[in-house]
């Protein structure tokens, strides 16, 4: 019993030393070493902790080499956190921002990722879908030789199957009601 108190209150401390340690690192005027932690956070999984200091960083090394690598951690955090609506507009920047990247072509196919995971269920409106259809169909415009283009087919064929079944079962609506003429149409 006093051997896991023990290693419990040794826990606690080890946990409220990381804490104040990260905080120390937040409120730092040292970007190199703000830069290593968020890495080090980063290839942990951390990616909430290590998002701020990205952040901070990516406005004081906007514009070099240094904040490219910055701007790509820093969506790649929103991603991995699935905040998928803050990750497309930041992958569609990047790959603007950057058309030469070693990135960009990943942030582009993410973008429409994005989209697609943002593509609602059948029965509700298809905007997202549409939209997210159109971002396969680009990456696949500007770069037909990647090792992505199958599963942006496959994407593709599975969202108009989606768009496909809500039009069927709007059309079999019109057939269970017993107007014809729309149902025929429809179909």
């Amino acid at each position: 019993m006093k051997n896991r108190l023990f290693l419990g209150l040794i826990g606690l401390l080890l946990l409220l030393s990381s804490c104040s340690e990260y905080r120390a690192v937040l409120k730092s005027g040292d970007n190199q070493k703000k830069y290593d932690t968020a890495l080090e956070l980063y290839k942990d999984g951390k990616y909430t902790r290590a998002y701020p200091l990205f952040e901070q960083l990516n406005i004081v090394y906007r514009g070099t080499e240094k904040g490219e690598r910055i701007s790509y951690y820093q969506v790649m955090c929103d991603f991995n956190m699935k905040d998928y609506i803050l990750a497309e507009h930041r992958f569609t920047q990047f790959y603007r921002n950057y058309p030469n990247s070693i990135y960009s072509e990943q942030c582009q196919y993410l973008a429409a990722f994005c989209n697609y995971k943002m593509s609602p269920s059948y029965s509700l409106d298809q905007r997202e879908t549409l939209i997210a259809m159109r971002s396969f169909q680009k990456f696949a415009i500007d770069y037909p030789e990647s090792g992505k283009i199958d599963s942006v087919n496959m994407f593709i064929d599975e969202l108009r199957d989606k768009i496909e079944l809500k039009e069927y079962k709007a059309a079999m609506l019109y057939y269970k009601m017993e107007n014809y003429r729309a149902a025929t149409t429809s179909l």
